[in-house]
């Protein structure tokens, strides 16, 4: 999944194989509990992690890929 910041800086989604993560995707929280990626936003600023499906990157073991 990729997102554009409002400055135009390009983000992609990826695990922590660094492989791409996109919507639809099968996810599994940090207890073990299954989800599916339906929505997530870029970081707005350096000291932001952005959101994945209202939480924070890291409950999935994803970040946010500065391109």
């Amino acid at each position: 999944m990729m997102n554009v910041r409002e400055d135009g800086i390009l983000f992609m989604l990826v695990d922590a194989n660094g492989n791409p993560v996109d919507r639809g995707d099968e996810l599994t929280d940090f207890r073990g509990n299954p989800s599916v990626l339906d929505s997530a936003e870029c970081p707005r600023h350096s000291g932001s992690t952005g959101r994945v499906n209202n939480y924070y990157p890291s409950v999935y073991n994803l970040k946010w890929k500065e391109l």
